[in-house]
């Protein structure tokens, strides 16, 4: 009897135990991906569900509402950030002329969503990382500088253009056609050629013009010259320090690991 009795008291510290480090092990997790399609916030709440059952807690910003809620998972949506809403068609809205208007409106729809006060309301709180959809969000960069903790890309299809070697997933138009392009098979020499010059102005396009006027000190000048709440760092502050070349890592550290799906695209 004696023997049971300190089993089961060897038990019940076991237990408690793993209980604790479980606890211990337990991170807040802020997620962001406020421009998407509603099939990339499902690919995020996926990964958001399989976190919350380790015991992480997650905020996940985005331009959709869910149709049931996750006692775990605490959703801040944005819907001003939804840059989708503005097209009345997107099947007879032609591919060029819908790549620029989004690029052109990329910047003011993340500056938007930043600016929305339950997601100001966010620098108050304490995160242990940062996922990031990889498209378009750098404006969300600002968290990484503030908070000082690391953050993750993650990405529910291929990865396309500038963002390759920012992700460390090089593209090979040898390989493969341009995404953009129609697809033809078998690929000719001219084909090939065409989709490494549009991968290389892309790439320049995203180097020089793009991601430069994406930094978080832009992001949050913008935000002050438009009279919108600053909870965030100054734009006084360096973010030099943190972000050298143009606000981003390039090439991706191992400290900002890049999270895809294999099977989405």
């Amino acid at each position: 009897m004696r023997l049971s009795g300190k089993i089961y008291v060897v038990v019940t510290m076991v237990i408690l135990i793993i209980s604790v480090i479980q606890e211990t092990r337990s991170a807040r997790i802020l997620m962001a991906q406020p421009i998407g399609t509603r099939s990339h916030k499902n690919f995020f709440m996926a990964i958001a569900e399989n976190l919350v059952q380790r015991n992480h807690t997650v905020t996940i910003v985005t331009g959709h509402h869910s149709s049931h809620q996750h006692p775990n998972i605490r959703e801040v949506v944005v819907l001003d950030g939804n840059i989708f809403n503005s097209f009345s068609s997107l099947f007879n809205t032609s591919v060029e002329r819908m790549t620029w208007e989004l690029y052109s409106s990329f910047i003011t729809s993340c500056n938007q969503a930043l600016s929305v006060k339950t997601v100001q309301d966010l620098f108050k709180e304490e995160f242990d990382l940062v996922m990031m959809y990889i498209y378009m969000t750098e404006c969300f960069l600002t968290f990484v500088h503030k908070l000082k903790i690391p953050f993750i890309y993650v990405c529910p299809n291929m990865v396309l253009g500038g963002y390759t070697d920012l992700a460390g997933t090089p593209f090979f138009p040898s390989l493969m056609p341009y995404p953009r392009d129609n697809l033809e098979y078998p690929l000719t020499f001219g084909g090939r050629m065409a989709g490494t010059l549009r991968y290389v102005l892309e790439a320049a396009f995203m180097e020089w013009f793009y991601l430069p006027g994406t930094c978080p000190f832009m992001s949050f000048l913008a935000l002050k010259q438009a009279g919108l709440p600053v909870v965030g760092p100054s734009p006084d502050e360096p973010v030099s320090g943190l972000l050298p070349h143009h606000c981003l890592p390039q090439p991706l550290s191992p400290a900002s690991p890049l999270f895809r799906c294999s099977e989405c695209g």
